[in-house]
Parts: C-alpha cells; structure tokens; sequence
C-alpha cells in the first residue's frame, strides 16, 4: 500500500493523487480547503492514523502539507516511523517568504518551534542571528515575536500571510506595529537586524553559530577537545537553539583586562576558561 506525501500548490499530479487517494490526512484547514472526496483525519496523530490505515484499510494514502514536507514537515515524522513515501513537494515556505521580500537567504537560520512552549527559543534565535525566518505556528507569530524582542533588540519584521494563496499579503511592519495590528493566520515571519549587511559571498548555506561578539567566535577559541572538556552540554548543542550561550559572552580584553577568555584565537588557546577543572590545560589533554 502507496504512502504519498504532498506539499500543495494545486498542480494536476498532485491532484490526480488525491483522486486516486483511499484516505488523506493533513491540517483541518487544509483539508477543509480542498474539499477531497476520500475520507480525511486530522495529522494530529499522524503515525497512529497511518497504521490504522495500512493495517485496516485499503487503496493509497495520502498525506498533504503547506510547502515542502521534507523541511521540517511530515516526511522526517514518517521515515522515523519506518514508513518511506514518495514526495511530491511545492516550494518551501521560507523560499517563498524570502523572495516575496526580495531577498537572497542562503545566510538566513529557519526556526520552527513546535507551539508556544518554544516561543522564547524562537526569539532568543532571533535576538542572536541577524536574518530569521520563524515559520509560524498559534502562539508564535509576529506579534508575540514583536512583543519579546521589543526594545532591547532593534528588528525590522516581514510579515507573510497566505504565501501562494489568494489572499497573500506581505507587510512590512515596525515591532510596536506588529504587536497591535491584526493578522490572519500568517505562514513566516522574517526577523531582520537593520544594521546587518553581508559582505562576503557565502558558500555555504545557513546561519553562523553566531555574530562575533557571542560567546567564541565561530572557527576561533578553545580547539574542540579543550571545548568538549571545559564547557559544559548546554553550551555545545541546545545552547544554540535556547540562548543560554548569550550569558556568557566574551568581553573584550579592553573592558576586562583580568578575562580568562580573549576573542583572539591565540589568547582562547593558551587560556582554559573560567572554573574549568586542571584537565582543560593543553598538557593534560594531550596525555590523554
């Protein structure tokens, strides 16, 4: 039994599967929208409604989303589940926000934060990285952002509502503006520092750890394996995604002549950061 999973944009192959489809699951919204004549459930419960189906039923299933399924979409939930589908995918949100604004994006960090539970790492994100898209869910959306960032961290917002759809609107609003004024369901925000402008060509696609004066520069500091000793897990990997990183931030040697970490490579390699155990210096770890 065929598993498909659609990002929808209305083309005749991706209808001709819905046709063809024994059940379809997907967002009520959605759903609603497109009127399928084949049984529909909600992907609240995506996996447990999935092996309902292949033990119980018959015919193909189809599973339909907004934009690509493989970005952070159903296609991640269903082959963790051990199920491989065929894709069929329409153009990413974010692409579509992006060049809806005009902009290029391969230096741009993509946040999708499951609820309002992860709202605060959405915006500490946002507060550390110069160009952010969040993809939006109830409980994270441009006024909650506004709301948050306001007025320690300077942004401009992008507001993308209804991407692809007949009421697509894309506003460019202040914080203060974004946290009064009414949306309709908006599908991404873009989170901009006004004061940020690249100038190097990138090579490579996605954010940096971080601008320079967070925590260690990326590609300088403490080598990997006095890293993994000295710091501690919540600094190595959540951290980028929580903002704790942001509490320990380098001060320059100018406004902290007694700092046990410098922002220069040569000073962070010689130097094991504050509270470290004897373990951290280079001569005990390369005994090891």
């Amino acid at each position: 039994m065929s598993v498909t999973v659609i990002g929808w944009d209305g083309s005749p192959a991706q209808a001709a599967r819905l046709d063809e489809a024994a059940l379809v699951i997907g967002p009520a919204a959605l759903l609603a929208e497109l009127k399928v004549s084949a049984p529909t459930a909600s992907d609240d419960a995506l996996p447990q409604v999935l092996d309902d189906h292949l033990e119980h039923g018959e015919g193909p299933a189809v599973v339909v989303a907004q934009g690509d399924p493989g970005f952070f979409g159903a296609v991640r939930a269903l082959r963790a589940h051990g199920v491989k589908p065929e894709v069929l995918p329409a153009k990413a949100l974010a692409t579509s926000a992006f060049a809806c604004a005009g902009l290029h994006w391969e230096d741009a960090l993509v946040v999708s934060p499951a609820g309002p539970h992860q709202l605060a790492r959405a915006v500490n994100a946002c507060r550390a990285h110069p160009k952010v898209a969040v993809l939006c869910v109830p409980g994270v959306g441009p006024s909650e952002l506004a709301r948050e960032l306001a007025p320690t961290t300077p942004r401009a917002l992008i507001v993308c509502e209804d991407l692809g759809g007949p009421a697509q609107r894309v506003t460019h609003s202040r914080m203060g503006e974004a946290t009064t004024r009414p949306w309709k369901d908006p599908d991404v925000v873009l989170v901009l520092d006004p004061a940020h402008h690249s100038r190097e060509r990138a090579w490579v696609a996605g954010a940096r750890p971080g601008p320079r004066e967070w925590a260690l520069p990326f590609g300088t500091g403490l080598p990997p394996r006095y890293a993994r000793s000295c710091w501690p897990s919540w600094v190595r990997g959540s951290a980028i995604w929580s903002g704790t990183w942001a509490r320990a931030r380098v001060r320059s040697p100018s406004s902290a002549p007694g700092s046990a970490l410098r922002s220069s490579p040569s000073n962070a390699t010689r130097t094991p950061a504050p509270g470290c155990a004897p373990a951290c210096s280079p001569t005990a770890s390369r005994s090891r």
